[in-house]
């Protein structure tokens, strides 16, 4: 099971346009609200751009091979999460309060999360953007929330942009930096970290069976 992990890892570390392109696809389901987690996107793109930059270690299918790089991928990372996070803002600013009793957002974020959320709002005002980035969990509601709230657009960009700037390549670094302990550390970890993507994979099939039936109800 290990050589077939990391076999396909180094394929798609040697496939940068789809992996790219994944990342991307992957940002924009994550702006609709459903469970992917944007770290796992960050970590293997860390990784990948670790194998891809060690040839003697991942050898490429053939010599000058096209590989994830650590530049591209903090580019293409960093700004496919100002974009998921500007899109959930903008659906905020157009559907105004009004979506927080929708049966859709009801589904995803429940009540005492959402107080919570506003109760956060309320008393950090205008940096709230940044402190929903670095909250797992309150992303999505938080900056739907600020959509709704009428936070100035050039704000929530300026303070969502200064955040990801300063943490999304950074992590990209040290995990591109240190890749051989993070591929011990997947080693170690295998089981557990299977286990969890087929957990995120579950939750996904789930929340589209339920957005595809609550159609058809």
């Amino acid at each position: 099971m290990e050589d077939f992990i990391f076999e396909l890892l180094k394929n798609y570390t040697y496939e940068p346009l789809i992996v790219y392109s994944l990342v991307i696809i992957v940002m924009f389901l994550s702006s609709l609200g459903l469970p992917v987690p944007e770290e796992f996107s960050i970590i293997s793109l860390g990784v990948l751009s670790y194998m891809g930059a060690h040839p003697e270690i991942y050898p490429p299918p053939y010599n000058g091979a096209p590989h994830v790089q650590m530049i591209p991928s903090m580019f293409v990372c960093a700004g496919s999460i100002f974009i998921s996070d500007f899109i959930v803002f903008s659906i905020g600013r157009r559907y105004g309060p009004s979506i927080f009793k929708s049966n859709w957002f009801g589904r995803i974020v429940n009540d005492v999360k959402l107080d919570r959320i506003k109760a956060w709002a309320r008393k950090w005002g205008n940096i709230v953007p940044g402190l929903f980035r670095l909250i797992p969990g309150a992303r999505f509601p938080g900056h739907l929330l600020c959509g709704a709230l009428g936070v100035k657009r050039s704000t929530f960009a300026l303070v969502d942009g200064i955040v990801i700037t300063l943490i999304v390549p950074t992590q990209i670094f040290f995990i591109a930096y240190y890749g051989e302990m993070v591929v011990q550390v997947i080693k170690r970890f295998q089981p557990f970290i299977v286990g969890v993507c087929l957990l995120i994979l579950a939750g996904l099939f789930w929340n589209f069976y339920k957005f595809f039936h609550a159609k058809t109800d």
